[in-house]
């Protein structure tokens, strides 16, 4: 229904990757995506590239972001499910699964879910907690981590909004 549109003609044909994180760039301008469409790009590019820095300066995303969207691929398959439909953002996955891992590395599902929907409503700071936790009981079962965390010390967040006259005062 447009009279005219933004567009760039291409000298030759570009590779399915390419044309991916081409696509990425442009519906990033015009729109907030989902973290799906970021994982998929990015994971493709990191294949392709082989370095976070590579698909960072490609996408003009920052490392960390990155970063985390390449590690979904790492991910357990309910963990995945849940970050694709968007009940469970993928950082709050990514915990999850790191309070679940045993010293070899391996993962509990059962207990990465769990602990999923545990962190679910949790802050940051508090997902990290369990996280802690989870170190300092190796192979408890979530109940015991969960159990532990809970015992820690509370964590409470304060935001506070200033006015710029203020912040420059408090220089």
């Amino acid at each position: 229904g447009r009279a005219t549109i933004t567009a760039q003609i291409l000298a030759e044909r570009v590779s399915d990757s390419m044309a991916k994180a081409i696509s990425l760039s442009e519906n990033m301008m015009r729109e907030d995506m989902q973290t799906k469409d970021y994982i998929d790009a990015c994971t493709e590019l990191y294949r392709r590239y082989g370095s976070i820095k590579a698909v960072s300066e490609e996408l003009g995303l920052a490392a960390s972001k990155v970063s985390q969207y390449v590690k979904f691929d790492r991910l357990v398959k309910p963990l995945q499910e849940m970050v694709k439909t968007g009940s469970l953002d993928l950082s709050t996955a990514l915990r999850a699964q790191k309070a679940a891992q045993d010293q070899s590395g391996d993962v509990n599902e059962n207990a990465a879910l769990v602990f999923a929907r545990e962190m679910k409503g949790m802050s940051g700071v508090q997902q990290r907690v369990m996280e802690k936790a989870a170190a300092q009981n190796p192979g408890a079962g979530a109940d015991v981590v969960i159990e532990a965390a809970r015992k820690q010390p509370k964590v409470k967040q304060i935001v506070v909004t200033i006015s710029d006259a203020l912040d420059q005062a408090l220089v």
